[in-house]
């Protein structure tokens, strides 16, 4: 008896609802007709962390084109308990290289080198994909620039750079035409004042003098910028800082992540007073002695800071790696919820406040 195709949409209904991975496999391996539908959502995403995996996932896009066009996201995040984990190897990244050459539909690139040596796997012309979205843990170098030149859809670009002197390779003008959103250095900042930032945060990795004198010339930013955090500013430079933002930028949004005095926050609440559209702030208590983490302690702060911020809805209180945000109910009283710990870099509240 002759069996009857089955019907393609019928296929791609039942391999969207499985809802484990396995059962995607499963069906995969059960016809062609489940293959077709299944593929897609199996090779859609390939994220790894262990460099043995990821090598194999390498070699099967280098040698399968079928299944390289489906990758959307791709994204390698080598761990290592080790501060300095060791070079994975020219070879390694040579195959890395073919891979995104092969990925030419790629959406998300997430890519950690924590040697810092091999850029130049992204300077190749062979390499056709439009990103989206990009984190990247490499140096700023020339390869680097010529890849971010060559990717004017990019919309996102989180950045890490074992940086010890200042950049020395600078983007073209006119370069990322449609950035929305770093997340990085300072050092690169000055190369961004042209794209359209919408969300901003940087780390400091220069002094505060470098950070002062960069505030002014982000006015070009004002007429997008809404979000704004900076990590690891010195407690004696905040006033100045807070300062120049509020002249400058002060149709924020969102604002952190500061440093809260302990004693004299004069100049601190006067910044305050001409951010009239601030509805989120993070600021760092970790320094006090003691610490307040005692629940009326921290409403009493926040209380404080609408006092002079009216429009201010949330406000989180960071003490070391613990935060508690604090914001408006639905009936007007400042409520709180105690988050997880997170690594101050990898906190989204500047995103989603």
């Amino acid at each position: 008896m002759e069996m009857l195709p089955l019907s393609p949409e019928i296929c791609k209904r039942i391999v969207n609802n499985a809802s484990l991975w396995k059962d995607v496999r499963a069906l995969c391996r059960t016809c062609k007709a489940f293959q077709r539908e299944a593929e897609p959502k199996i090779y859609c995403q390939i994220q790894l962390s262990d460099p043995r995996r990821f090598m194999l996932a390498c070699n099967t896009l280098i040698s399968n084109e079928r299944l390289a066009l489906h990758v959307r996201i791709f994204a390698f995040t080598h761990q290592d308990e080790r501060s300095r984990p060791p070079d994975l190897g020219r070879q390694f990244w040579a195959q890395v290289q073919q891979a995104l050459i092969a990925t030419c539909n790629l959406e998300v690139l997430v890519l950690s080198d924590r040697s810092f040596a091999h850029g130049w796997i992204l300077d190749n012309q062979a390499i056709q994909f439009q990103l989206k979205e990009a984190k990247l843990f490499f140096a700023w170098n020339s390869a680097l620039k010529n890849f971010l030149e060559r990717q004017p859809t990019l919309q996102r670009l989180h950045f890490v750079d074992a940086l010890e002197d200042s950049i020395s390779h600078h983007l073209s003008p006119g370069s990322l035409p449609n950035l929305e959103l770093f997340d990085g250095t300072l050092m690169v900042v000055p190369q961004l004042l042209s794209c359209p930032l919408v969300y901003l945060q940087v780390v400091m990795d220069a002094d505060t003098e470098t950070l002062l004198s960069l505030i002014p010339r982000m006015a070009c930013l004002s007429k997008t910028i809404r979000s704004l955090n900076i990590l690891d500013i010195q407690e004696d430079g905040v006033l100045s800082a807070l300062a120049g933002i509020s002249r400058v930028l002060p149709n924020l949004t969102h604002l952190g992540m500061l440093p809260y005095p302990m004693t004299n926050r004069q100049g601190f609440f006067k910044s305050l007073m001409s951010m009239h559209l601030l509805r989120s702030i993070e600021v760092d208590v970790s320094k006090w002695v003691p610490a307040p983490i005692i629940p009326a302690g921290q409403r009493s702060l926040a209380a404080e800071m609408q006092i002079y911020c009216p429009s201010l809805q949330q406000i989180t209180i960071w003490v070391g790696n613990s935060r508690t945000r604090w914001f408006i109910s639905s009936s007007g009283q400042w409520q709180h919820r105690i988050e997880s710990p997170s690594y101050l870099q990898f906190s989204s509240i500047w995103v989603n406040a």
